[in-house]
């Protein structure tokens, strides 16, 4: 029951969050359908639990008041014969009485205990799980970026059929402006995922500055990055504590720096309560590039030593998408950038572009030295007549 519970409860909240679009495809019915569906598992799942508790409940009081008859049935007749005396037979029956009660008490809460039981159990099967990235014993905590990150012959899979990296050498030198591009699947956010340590490689090594990430902490680590995901995730809070959510020492003059850099400053300034405005349930009072701007705010306002966007402009029209480039064109003199793009905009401001193709780097270069060489960069721009970096059938992400 309470593993049906819980999906149930997954159901609704898909289905809430899914509401844009199930309206855009007119698929209310089937939805309601299939929720009736599985409001039915529940229904007779639900019906079982509660007769098994209600015979848990109510079989040993009925057992017991049969056993009291038979009982009391039995000592009149060996007190009619006086095999045992009245008072005998009282006292006895005073002292089933009050194990009656006892037992009444126990059986009544032994369902109660059983759910209990249950629910912890599930909860202990969460907390009992081991993350994947630990640090090991006496991990150092990792220097300022200073001269490069280096993946030496990394390969990471996440499952037998799902090779995310194969065999992939790869220099990102502090203070560059390097794009990564590749066809879904390629394994370009793998080598964001790795970057971070939201896993560690399975053969090879990721050096910081000379020290291998797995000899680290992971919070020297993720101090030092700052990440916009194309996935923008903010909390019902104000527009200033989102900001502040990169850096939880940001004075309110660091967050307005951010949020300038990020150019959402002004936007900030005409909502009703500018900076304390409440952005609702995961952001819901503000559009798609709006809560990506904040976003960018959060991971400026910390000055982190290596910038991560991955697809961070993605839903901006192309002004403010000119000016986010700019600030990024001027913060890149002095931090690492690292950008997962299909926008050939933001390819031609790269210092060098990586191209890959099935978990492997198939070209690297600026981007001019990339259209010289020819081969899948060349093709997938012609493919595009310029525009993005994607191709037919084959979509940069």
């Amino acid at each position: 029951m309470r593993q049906k519970e819980g999906y149930i409860a997954s159901i609704v909240e898909e289905n809430i969050l899914s509401q844009s679009v199930v309206k855009a495809f007119g698929l209310e019915k089937q939805m309601s359908a299939r929720f009736l569906d599985d409001l039915n598992d529940l229904k007779r799942v639900y019906v079982r639990a509660k007769f098994l508790s209600y015979l848990v409940q109510k079989l040993p009081t009925v057992t017991f008041a049969l056993v009291q008859v038979i009982i009391f049935s039995i000592s009149a007749a060996m007190a009619y014969w006086n095999w045992i005396t009245v008072g005998t037979l009282v006292s006895y029956q005073v002292l089933l009485l009050g194990l009656n009660l006892n037992i009444l008490s126990f059986t009544s809460a032994l369902p109660y205990l059983i759910e209990g039981v249950t629910s912890l159990q599930r909860i202990c099967v969460i907390l009992a799980e081991m993350p994947q990235v630990r640090d090991v014993n006496e991990a150092v905590n990792l220097p300022h970026l200073q001269k490069e990150i280096y993946f030496d012959n990394v390969s990471f899979s996440y499952s037998k059929e799902r090779v995310g990296i194969k065999n992939l050498s790869l220099k990102i030198r502090a203070g560059e402006f390097v794009v990564i591009v590749g066809t879904s699947g390629a394994g370009k956010s793998t080598i964001v995922n790795l970057l971070m340590r939201l896993c560690d490689p399975d053969d090879g090594r990721i050096m910081f500055d000379k020290v291998d990430l797995r000899t680290g902490t992971q919070s020297s680590l993720r101090s030092q990055i700052g990440l916009v995901s194309q996935e923008v995730i903010l909390f019902n809070t104000t527009v200033r504590e989102n900001i502040r959510m990169g850096y939880l020492e940001a004075t309110d003059e660091q967050i307005e720096a951010a949020a300038k850099s990020a150019e959402i400053h002004n936007f900030i300034l005409t909502l009703p309560q500018g900076y304390d405005t409440v952005v609702g349930n995961r952001g819901g009072q503000l559009s798609g590039g709006q809560r990506q701007r904040i976003a960018l705010a959060r991971a400026l306002v910390r000055e982190p030593a290596i910038l991560i966007l991955d697809e961070a402009t993605s839903a901006l029209d192309p002004v403010t998408e000119a000016g986010i480039l700019a600030t990024i064109d001027r913060i890149s003199k002095n931090i690492t950038v690292i950008v997962i793009t299909h926008r050939i905009a933001q390819a031609l401001r790269a210092d060098v572009i990586f191209l890959m193709e099935n978990g492997r780097i198939v070209a690297r270069g600026r981007h001019e030295d990339l259209i010289q060489q020819g081969g899948l960069y060349a093709n997938l721009l012609q493919t595009n007549n310029g525009g993005n970096i994607e191709a037919k059938g084959s979509a940069f992400i």
